[in-house]
C-alpha cells in the first residue's frame, strides 16, 4: 500500500463515528478534488494528497490535538518522509482552516488542498455539510442558515487556484438558488 493510501486508512480510522460532516466522507472527497486540482495546477501529487488525506485529522472543531497536530504528526513520523517534508506538510495542514489557519503561508500544495477543502464546502454536499453539522451542535436550521452569510458566500472570492475558481463558480450559484429557495419557502412563497 502507497503512503497516500495508507494516509486515508488512517483518516477513516481517526473519523470513525463521526457524522458532524467533518469526517471520513469529506475527507475522501477533499482527497480526490484534491487529486484533480494538483494535476491541474501541476502541483507535487503526492505531497497534495497527504495533506488532504490528514487536514481534518487533528481539526479544532473536533479534537483537542489541533495546536499539537499530533494526530497527524504520529502518522507522518511513521513513514520514510525526510524530517523537512514532514514539518511542510504539518505547516499547511495547520494553515489551512478557514478561521484559525494563515492561508499566507501556505504552499501550493496546501493551497491546492485549501480549495479542495473549501469547495466541499458549498454546492451540494456543502449545503449538507452545513445542516449536518449545525445538527450535530444541536443548532436550528436557521442558525445553520445564517453560516451561509457568515462563510459560504464567501469562499468563491477566496479561492487560491484557477482551477479551484473554476469549479467554485458553479457551486456557487447552486448554494445562492438554494439559499433563495429555502428564505423563499420560509416565509411561506
Amino acid at each position: 500500500m502507497n503512503i497516500t493510501k495508507e494516509a486515508l486508512e488512517y483518516a477513516k480510522y481517526i473519523f470513525r463515528g463521526d457524522s458532524s460532516g467533518h469526517d471520513y466522507d469529506h475527507t475522501l472527497r477533499v482527497f480526490n478534488l484534491t487529486k484533480k486540482i494538483a494535476i491541474e495546477e501541476k502541483a507535487d501529487l503526492k505531497t497534495a494528497l497527504l495533506i488532504a488525506a490528514l487536514h481534518d485529522t487533528d481539526d479544532h472543531k473536533l479534537f483537542s490535538t489541533s495546536k499539537t497536530l499530533s494526530h497527524a504528526k504520529n502518522f507522518l513520523l511513521k513513514t520514510s518522509l525526510s524530517e523537512i517534508e514532514i514539518n511542510n506538510i504539518l505547516s499547511d495542514i495547520s494553515n489551512i482552516s478557514y478561521s484559525k489557519g494563515d492561508n499566507n503561508k501556505l504552499s501550493l500544495e496546501g493551497r491546492v488542498v485549501c480549495d479542495a477543502d473549501r469547495l466541499d464546502a458549498i454546492g451540494a454536499i456543502g449545503i449538507a455539510r452545513c445542516f449536518a453539522y449545525g445538527g450535530s451542535k444541536k443548532r436550528s436550521m436557521k442558525t445553520s442558515l445564517e453560516h451561509f452569510n457568515e462563510k459560504l458566500f464567501k469562499i468563491k472570492e477566496l479561492m487560491f487556484t484557477n482551477y479551484g475558481k473554476i469549479l467554485a463558480s458553479e457551486k456557487h450559484e447552486f448554494l445562492k438558488l438554494f439559499y433563495e429557495t429555502y428564505v423563499n419557502e420560509a416565509e411561506g412563497l
